[in-house]
């Protein structure tokens, strides 16, 4: 019996670990709202061997439907990329009872949905047999886990956006998704849920945001030639941040901000000649800011605040002649505020607050004739305040709090005609 009332439907697959010896009168149970507090019987019998040692089995009983949905079968990794016919991919699957543990000694039935692309063996390894995509299903009787293969082209033809749109999908628990209207469905790819196409078919924007994506972004939106907006922000994303995501040409904003993604900022996205805003704050991104930012002269906003980025503020940065907007707000950054920072003609917000940068604040800081907010607070910064400082005509939010700075208040402050915030007091 259960432990309480179903929602639904339950049904209960009996499988036996790999080499258990023991026959079953039955391997599937159904219950129901109504009976799901009745037991059921299953009998047991031993098979006779020829050795007088006594052996022992274990049965898994895995729960489906109902709210008794445990995690199932896991197939990891959830999507391979395999570059040429003939290579192999090897896969794993694991089985989880109803509290997430995981199960040793199971057997899967494996089998690919597309044959003509892809075989699997019985231990979940795979051959490329022809390009193209296909599904390999790890199945217990009613459990199931699956992976995405994608198979490239011998002379590199990228694969069809609907194609990658699906790995996407599958990757990231599309089935688990708030909005998934038309997905995996014929429709045309416009009427899929945030998702815009060209005249031609091919996939422009991407914004799915507030959706409940988990897992790892597929390596494979890499090949969206046409896409110009990827929003993945406010989900549940994991693991890194592929670099092939450098090899977009057409993408003018990226923003992956407020997931937990983790590892460092591929230095490939300094490769995208269009992009106007980038955003990756509010992760859990490592390691150093990529100097190769510098090389993104189109760049309006960066935004990399909340992580834990270490290392300096890399005076590349100050070669981005569009730049806006940039914050970098509380990470673990140290050294010097780059006086390159000085050359930015277009900035109107700086925000390097609640780091660890030493110093003093560079009088270059005073050309920033657009700049309307100046955040330097708690960090430990030295020396006294620029009274270059003063030649900032626009700026409205001067704070400077939570330093080690020195000397007195230059009277050039005084000049500051849009200056509403003064902020020095520890």
């Amino acid at each position: 019996m259960l432990s309480s009332e179903p929602t639904a439907n339950v049904t209960v697959t009996i499988v036996r670990s790999d080499g258990t010896d023991i026959r079953l009168n039955k391997t599937e149970l159904i219950f129901t709202p109504s009976n799901w507090n009745v037991g059921q019987t299953v009998t047991l019998t031993a098979a006779e061997d020829e050795d007088t040692t006594d052996d022992s089995g274990t049965l898994i009983l895995i729960a489906s439907g109902g709210g008794y949905d445990g995690n199932g079968v896991i197939v990891s990794p959830k999507t391979a990329r395999i570059e040429s016919v003939g290579e192999s991919v090897q896969l794993t699957a694991t089985v989880q009872d109803q509290d997430g543990s995981p199960v040793t000694g199971v057997a899967f039935d494996w089998s690919s949905a597309d044959s003509s692309v892809a075989v699997v063996d019985s231990t979940g390894k795979i051959t490329a047999v022809n390009f193209g995509m296909t599904t390999i299903t790890a199945d217990l009787t009613t459990a199931s886990g699956t992976a995405e293969i994608l198979v490239k082209d011998f002379d590199n033809t990228p694969a069809p956006d609907r194609e990658i749109l699906e790995i996407l999908f599958k990757a990231t628990g599309g089935e688990n998704w708030e909005y998934r209207d038309g997905w995996l469905t014929d429709a045309p790819l416009d009427h899929w849920h945030g998702v815009r196409t060209d005249t031609e078919g091919r996939v422009t924007d991407l914004w799915l945001i507030y959706n409940n994506l988990t897992g790892s972004i597929p390596p494979e939106l890499g090949y969206l030639s046409k896409l110009r907006f990827l929003w993945l922000f406010q989900s549940s994303l994991t693991g890194p941040i592929p670099t092939e995501l450098g090899n977009l040409p057409q993408l003018e904003e990226l923003i992956l901000s407020s997931n937990s993604l983790t590892g460092p900022i591929p230095t490939e996205l300094g490769n995208l000649p269009r992009l106007e805003k980038l955003i990756l704050s509010r992760n859990n991104l490592t390691g150093l800011i990529p100097p190769e930012l510098g090389n993104l002269s189109k760049l309006r906003l960066l935004w990399l605040f909340l992580n834990p980025l270490t290392g300096p503020i890399p005076p590349e940065l100050g070669n981005l002649p569009q730049l806006e907007n940039l914050s970098l707000t509380n990470n673990s950054l140290t050294g010097s505020i780059p006086p390159e920072l000085g050359n930015l003609p277009r900035l109107e917000n700086l925000a390097l607050d609640r780091n660890n940068l030493t110093g003093s604040i560079p009088p270059e800081l005073g050309n920033l004739s657009k700049l309307r907010l100046l955040w330097l607070f708690q960090s430990s910064l030295s020396g006294p305040i620029p009274p270059e400082l003063g030649n900032l005509s626009q700026l409205v939010d001067l704070t400077l709090s939570s330093n080690s700075l020195t000397g007195s208040i230059p009277p050039e402050l005084g000049n500051l005609p849009q200056l509403e915030y003064l902020r020095g007091h520890p």
